[in-house]
């Protein structure tokens, strides 16, 4: 489910927007001297959607559609099909054309009921086997509530949703976003808002999250070490340990996970891993082929005309 973008607005549609009725943009204001200057943007808030105006006349647009469909929360599942009314609503009320917000940044998820309690899983996340290992991820109230990785491109989250929301069922969200989707565009063939609206789309994206998720290394439950050798649980403690991954060549790495894999189903009964991507397959099928799909849209851009 698509949540955060970071947008380019068209230069004719920022010029029409920045005059929009609908939008009321104010002078930047530094929050710790209440100061204001010429040279930073413009802002106008929609709906938890944030408009930055430059002087050059460059328009971005941050925020979460999740949240814009659902009235300021993002823990409830975000079909394709409610994914497309929002951005009907969106396009239509404020008289812009999808294919004139040109992506920059995305967030991609998904929702699930984890198949142990979300700590749980959390606790066992080791890295993504290149060395590359988690940091604890925080609420704005300082709480940790999961944990992240951050690379040059992309970052992954993997978190209690229902700690953040105080939910009474458990739910783990895992999320990826694109922080420099210029590398990613034309691999997906996703370039503005307009390229989201189809199925095709979000699965490519469904795709290259689960590609993402099984590459990751995990401390499987399940092992029982007792039963191991001295020499297999050397291995395994070393296993555990992001920065042991980074140690050792590429072709030693892919050893090592299978290596993994055979101890697993020599001294293990289930695969924390494979239920994680099962449950993902399964959630996804779901945002995909919800049966309320308002069905593909049009919309002409009012602006120009």
């Amino acid at each position: 489910m698509i949540d955060y973008a970071k947008i380019e607005i068209s230069p004719d549609a920022a010029a029409y927007l920045f005059k929009c009725n609908e939008l009321s943009f104010e002078r930047y204001r530094n929050e710790d001297t209440a100061e204001q200057t010429h040279s930073m943007p413009r802002v106008a808030k929609y709906e938890g959607m944030e408009f930055y105006y430059f002087p050059s006349g460059r328009m971005t647009l941050h925020g979460s559609w999740h949240k814009y469909y659902c009235g300021g929360s993002n823990h409830s599942d975000f079909s394709l099909a409610q994914f497309q009314c929002a951005l009907i609503k969106f396009c239509q009320t404020l008289k812009v054309s999808p294919d004139e917000l040109k992506i920059l940044q995305l967030e991609f998820g998904v929702n699930i009921a984890p198949p142990l309690a979300p700590q749980q899983v959390i606790d066992a996340l080791v890295g993504n086997g290149k060395g590359n290992g988690f940091s604890e991820m925080r609420t704005n109230k300082g709480r940790s509530i999961g944990v992240n990785m951050y690379l040059t491109n992309y970052g992954l989250k993997i978190y209690d949703k229902s700690a953040q929301y105080r939910l009474p069922n458990p739910v783990l969200r895992i999320e990826k976003k694109y922080i420099n989707w210029c590398k990613y565009r034309s691999e997906f063939g996703i370039y503005t808002m307009a390229n989201l609206i189809f199925t095709d789309a979000w699965a490519a994206l469904c795709i290259d999250l689960m590609k993402t998720v099984g590459q990751l290394v995990i401390k499987e439950p399940s092992l029982d070490i007792e039963q191991m050798t001295l020499k297999e649980k050397y291995f395994i403690a070393q296993a555990a340990d992001a920065k042991w991954w980074k140690a050792i060549p590429p072709k030693k790495r892919l050893a090592a996970k299978k290596k993994c894999d055979r101890l697993l189903d020599k001294y293990g009964w289930y695969s924390l891993h494979s239920e994680l991507l099962n449950c993902m397959t399964t959630k996804m099928h779901y945002l995909l082929n919800d049966d309320n799909k308002s069905g593909m849209f049009s919309i002409e851009s009012a602006h120009s005309a």
